[in-house]
């Protein structure tokens, strides 16, 4: 019986062995040899990656070092981008699968340790036949559990030979087998070490062949007629993926040669097969019992150490995942006792209710942020470019409808050019009469309404930019699709991008604008007020269309931009656009964040008007423009709003009657 642990360290200690033993079917009363039989199936069922796996690992890696080459050879071959591009990503994922695989066989501590006690049995085993004291191996004082577990198996006297029987019996077991084992393993690391420098010299006499061939094509005198002949451009593609095929194929060979450690297995197992042979001729020698029995223990201490400093460098290896640790080590060994063939194809169903599941999903979401990202980050510079690419400019000529409130095309007329001319924008996912996802909008014809019945009879000229088709860039672009459940990402873009959508539309409204001035019937008249009114994303529009109108020396006298709760301003708004007309800004939400109001010129009229109630974000947004709106019809002449505008500061105007509402 043994000892029940009295500290929560030797309970920690007993249940691990205890544990293993479980794992195995075996219990310490059942001997040595039973013990060595099902430690060592455990060990067998429980096996980590070998090293013939990593073979498969560094080409998996060499393939995706080939695979973006490919790249290279697109053109030459006339092969499809997006072959390339898939054959480029499997290439990736099967590297970052079978890495990650052998990260999950790699890290059983179950096992290690089930190895560590068989080998333990084993010795022990052979060892009890000469009768005497089992051998003290100084490595294992450090490993409590073996120390247990030696404690725990007394000697089977029935096992016990006599002088000299014992030691013939030891040589043809214990030492024959491991003398076998240690020959073997040395043999099998000198081929692998011979295969090595077999291949690498192949693969430089290769490279060198290549090298040649390649000089003697392009020097000789008839090489326009040789490469044309080869095909040149495909030669070219060939000469560069082959050099470099080579070139790689040589790196990752040296790679696996110092992952395989072939010159420390050929070193360490040649050790212990002449530390073997030496114990055998002393043995052999020995006329006693007791220098025979000397002899047999220093050697298998010497046999145990290894396995102990292996046991130790398995044992603190790096773990890349862990739930906790008995329990960890349990699922991890659950499928032990299936047939070592189920630690095929149905691993992962066999796991699959523990850590194996548990580390599934580590891995799978783990990714996760770096394949959201990547796909951000190639949106994001596509939509940043495309809008000044001269395709896609071409097709922002066509957006930027100017309508009037019938909404029909807006022609200025004639008539009302001599009082002025009002051109109003809408900003991010909105539209003059609809949104971009088709929802009606009539805040920018209230706003023309409202206008006309303050400034009648002299009315301006009022126009709507309708720019709703490109006013959400992730669709215009194509750069999603159009599905509910990527509205996030889509906002997230379309936030990002829409500020050098607005400025290129914006471009085209100020030719547009100064076609108008420069017609010979004046249409809008440089002598007469022109007021542009932008909301959001619509006030980089407005203000770019006056940039435009100033750099052409068409911008009217009394030119006056007005935006409305425009996020994401820099300086180069307010210092270009002040410098050329008058400008104020009115801020209602915290949409603006970025405003810097100390450095803002000082000919920029600047305040926050605060929405009334607690509104949300995006009700607050609105109401820059629902604000504005109702200032034309209830202002004076001078106040914030409508009241500022050059059809109330330059002319008389009808002022609102306040007595009969």
């Amino acid at each position: 019986m043994k000892t029940p642990p009295s500290t929560d360290r030797e309970m920690t200690r007993a249940s691990w062995l205890d544990d293993v033993l479980r794992l195995a079917g075996t219990r310490a009363g059942d001997g040595w040899e039973a013990l060595h039989d099902a430690l060592d199936a455990l060990a067998v069922r429980t096996a980590p990656v070998a090293r013939t796996t990593w073979k498969w690992v560094v080409a998996a890696q060499g393939l995706a070092v080939l695979a973006p080459m490919l790249w290279l050879m697109r053109t030459p071959f006339e092969w499809s981008a997006s072959l390339v591009a898939l054959l480029s990503l499997l290439a990736v994922g099967a590297l970052v699968g079978i890495l990650w695989w052998v990260r999950w066989r790699g890290m059983q501590r179950v096992w290690a340790r089930a190895r560590l006690l068989a080998e333990v049995a084993r010795a022990m085993a052979s060892a009890q036949v000469t009768g005497g004291p089992l051998p003290r191996v100084p490595a294992l004082d450090a490993i409590p559990e073996a120390l247990e577990l030696l404690a725990a198996v007394k000697t089977d006297e029935k096992k016990i030979l006599p002088w000299p029987g014992w030691r013939t019996a030891w040589l043809e077991d214990r030492w024959l087998k491991q003398h076998e084992f240690f020959k073997k393993a040395a043999a099998i690391a000198e081929k692998a070490r011979a295969a090595f420098t077999a291949w690498t010299t192949r693969l430089m006499d290769v490279m060198l062949a290549l090298s040649v061939s390649a000089l003697l094509l392009t020097l000789s005198w008839r090489s326009d007629l040789w490469l044309r002949v080869l095909g040149e451009d495909k030669l070219y593609a060939l000469l560069g993926l082959g050099g470099a095929a080579l070139a790689l194929g040589l790196l990752l060979l040296q790679v696996l040669r110092s992952m395989q450690e072939v010159n420390r297995r050929v070193g360490r197992f040649t050790r212990q097969k002449v530390m073997l042979e030496k114990a055998r001729a002393e043995l052999e020698a020995a006329a006693d019992d007791e220098p025979a029995r000397r002899i047999v223990r220093e050697t298998e201490a010497q046999l145990l150490g290894e396995v102990a400093d292996w046991h130790f460098e398995t044992e603190n290896s790096e773990r890349f995942f862990q739930i906790r640790e008995q329990r960890g080590d349990r699922a991890v060994a659950g499928p032990a006792a299936a047939p070592a063939r189920a630690w095929g194809p149905l691993l992962w169903l066999l796991a699959a209710g523990g850590a194996g599941l548990a580390f599934l999903l580590r891995v799978v979401l783990g990714r996760a942020p770096w394949v959201a990202g990547s796909c951000a980050l190639t949106l994001g510079c596509l939509g940043l470019i495309m809008p000044k690419d001269p395709v896609s400019r071409q097709r922002l000529e066509a957006v930027g409808n100017v309508l009037g409130v019938d909404r029909k095309a807006w022609n200025p007329a004639p008539a009302r050019a001599q009082n002025g001319c009002v051109i109003i924008a809408h900003g991010l996912r909105d539209g003059a009469f609809f949104t971009a996802r088709g929802e009606e909008s009539r805040w920018m014809s209230d706003m023309a309404m409202n206008l006309a019945q303050r400034l009648d009879p002299a009315q301006p000229n009022i126009g709507l930019v309708d720019w709703s088709s490109a006013a959400m860039p992730s669709q215009w672009h194509g750069l999603l699709m159009k599905q509910e459940n990527l509205d996030g990402l889509s906002m997230g873009l379309d936030l990002a991008l829409i500020r050098d959508q607005a400025r290129e539309v914006g471009d085209h409204l100020g030719f547009r604008l100064a076609q108008w001035i420069r017609d010979k019937d004046q249409r809008i008249r440089r002598d007469k007020p022109l007021h542009l009114i932008g909301h959001s994303a619509g006030g980089f529009l407005v203000a770019r269309a006056a940039l435009v109108l100033s750099e052409l020396g068409l911008a009217p006298e009394t030119m006056h931009v007005t935006i409305l709760d425009t996020p994401g301003t820099d300086d180069a708004l307010f210092a270009e656009t002040g410098r050329v007309c008058r400008m104020e800004f009115y801020k209602t939400s915290d949409f603006v964040t970025s405003l810097d109001v100390e450095r803002m010129p000082e000919d920029v009229f600047f305040r926050v008007i605060p929405p009334p109630g607690k509104p949300s974000l995006r009700e607050a947004h609105s109401y820059a423009w629902e604000w504005y709106s109702a200032t034309i019809c209830e202002c004076a002449i001078g106040d914030e709003g409508f009241g500022r505008s050059p059809f109330l500061l330059t002319r008389a105007a009808p002022q609102p009657d306040t007595e009969g509402r």
